[in-house]
């Protein structure tokens, strides 16, 4: 059995000795005949592999296995759960910038506001949203703005995005990158 078939693409690493010490690299070449011991190439049919050692410099893209190293970083795919939840916050976002009345804010206006602000209207959010169920006999989470028609709750989660996004924003600026 062969390590290769004609036509397959190999990737040889080598390395060599040269004026400044070692030199080390990688060429992708075609295989043009292979036989167990020896391994010719398109790109020089003339040179011929013999040495076992030098096939285990080889590697066919095909039959190792795809690797992505991705520990120690965050999968942000996780948001792709929360679909819902993420579609209610971008409804309020999208409302601000073109419903809100008398004049629709302008978009990445919120940037310019200071965090404890989006703190407070999470807090005015809370209280109505309280007041509406005292009187509605359903969870306060069900109540919705009477302004925009939307959750509470989405506001609530938009003024915490915002809130969290410039305060990251401001620790970065100080140049404390412990959050």
């Amino acid at each position: 059995m062969t390590l290769f078939k004609p036509g397959d693409k190999v990737q040889r690493h080598y390395a060599a000795m040269c004026s400044g010490g070692w030199a080390w690299g990688h060429a992708v070449l075609t295989v043009h005949s292979c036989k167990v011991g020896a391994i010719t190439f398109k790109e020089d049919p003339n040179k011929v592999a013999w040495d076992p050692e030098f096939f285990e410099h080889y590697s066919s893209p095909t039959s190792v296995p795809g690797r992505k190293d991705d520990s120690g970083k965050l999968d942000m795919t996780l948001l792709d759960d929360m679909p819902r939840a993420m579609a209610a916050l971008v409804e309020v976002m999208q409302w601000a910038i073109t419903d809100k009345k008398p004049t629709p804010y302008v978009r990445g206006s919120w940037l310019g506001v200071h965090a404890d602000r989006y703190r407070a209207a999470i807090l005015r959010h809370n209280r109505d949203a309280g007041q509406q169920a005292s009187t509605s006999n359903q969870p306060t989470r069900f109540e919705r703005d009477k302004e925009t028609n939307l959750l509470h709750l989405a506001h609530q989660a938009c003024s915490a995005m915002m809130a969290l996004e410039n305060t990251l924003r401001e620790i970065e600026k100080q140049g404390n990158a412990n959050v």
